[in-house]
């Protein structure tokens, strides 16, 4: 196997989505939605958007540091709906991953990671590595991955390590006990209802982004 290749096989495995861990592509969805729950769908636009998910450009995810110091993470892979409502899928091609910098987080305090799309995400999940970066930017270590419920569908669950709260910003992703992770991985996915569809991608039932962070203890 190429160095490339196995930077490709090494990132997928890095990026897919939890449920498809083992052999999983990140055109597959983590979370399979049928139609006739739309309604319950977090792909609907906010009160008052008027946008639904697919007319938003491909969401930035920024890792709000101590400090002030807040970072954009580099998106690693992507499945959205371009301008004209094709499906566009980007992946890793091979080529080295430049991370951002390192963004400075208290031991003390949780993570936060802000998603300001206007549309609340379906399902969030992160991979945690608390290894180095090889050369080509590839985690060493193995991932501790974990899901992160919504707070509000899951108000039984007090304490976990990862929760999810939508509000009128967007999407706020909340890590406990993480700072000793200096490489973080968040992957989120939008159900789209058939009747928000484009009209080239009606099959397409999912957009999802991924996004890398580095972190640093303050």
């Amino acid at each position: 196997m190429t160095a490339g290749r196995r930077l490709v096989t090494v990132l997928l495995a890095v990026i897919a989505p939890m449920g498809g861990l083992f052999g999983c592509t990140v055109n597959q969805s983590r979370v399979d939605r049928p139609d006739a729950i739309e309604s319950l769908s977090s792909g609907i636009p906010l009160p008052g958007s008027g946008q639904p998910i697919w007319r938003e450009a491909t969401p930035r995810a920024l890792l709000l540091g101590a400090n002030g110091k807040d970072e954009i993470g580099i998106l690693l892979s992507s499945r959205w709906f371009s301008p004209s409502g094709d499906m566009q899928t980007t992946a890793p091609d091979g080529s080295p991953v430049h991370w951002p910098p390192a963004v400075p987080v208290s031991v003390a305090a949780d993570i936060e990671i802000r998603i300001p799309t206007q549309s609340h995400p379906t399902a969030v999940d992160v991979r945690l590595f608390q290894g180095a970066l090889d050369d080509n930017g590839v985690p060493t270590s193995e991932p501790h991955a974990i899901a992160c419920p919504d707070e509000l569908s899951s108000p039984a669950v007090l304490e976990t390590e990862c929760r999810l709260k939508n509000d009128q910003d967007g999407a706020l992703v909340r890590l406990t006990n993480s700072s000793a992770f200096p490489v973080i991985v968040l992957y989120a996915e939008w159900y789209v209802p058939v009747s928000s569809r484009p009209a080239n991608a009606r099959d397409n039932a999912v957009v999802s982004a991924s996004w890398g962070f580095r972190t640093t203890e303050e």
